[in-house]
């Protein structure tokens, strides 16, 4: 691009369920929605939660839904059998599993905020965090199956 300008990507929204190709364009975008939106920290993710700000309708539902990378997924585990250097920083990795929480947390709220503010009802807002089980991109797709969404959007 001229001058060194950026060129603006817009998030992507993806149709999951097939039902609703067959139906024209003009009316799925009638028709309330069942929206995902995969949120991590990233100046990314609030372009996509701007973007769904823009594009939402008063009567879509939202679920917020973000995986918590945990540095180890042990840190609930009493197992004598880890090894001597996990125990020995078990408290630590732990405080940083804590502080993803909270910072995750904190951006659900905002997140929240911005989107009431662009009309949807609070009520229709759900958020989901959840550990990290597998890879964050298959919990993702877990999340997605088993509850049946129209769209996801990513950035």
């Amino acid at each position: 691009m001229a001058n060194g300008a950026k060129k603006y990507c817009r998030p992507k929204l993806h149709i999951m369920r097939p039902s609703l190709i067959k139906n024209s364009e003009m009316t799925r975008f009638m028709m309330s929605q069942k929206i995902i939106l995969a949120l991590d920290e990233s100046d990314n993710s609030m372009k996509a939660v701007n973007y769904v700000g823009k594009i939402v309708k008063s009567d879509d539902k939202i679920t917020l839904f973000s995986v918590l990378p945990g540095p180890t997924a042990a840190c609930s585990l009493e197992n004598p059998s880890l090894i001597t250097i996990f125990d020995e920083n078990k408290a630590t990795f732990c405080a940083i599993e804590d502080k993803n929480r909270e910072n995750i947390n904190e951006l659900m709220e905002k997140v929240k905020r911005i989107l009431i503010a662009s009309g949807v009802n609070p009520d229709d807002i759900t958020v989901r965090i959840k550990s990290q089980e597998m890879t964050i991109a298959k919990d993702i797709l877990k999340e997605l199956k088993q509850g049946q969404y129209d769209n996801i959007v990513r950035y």
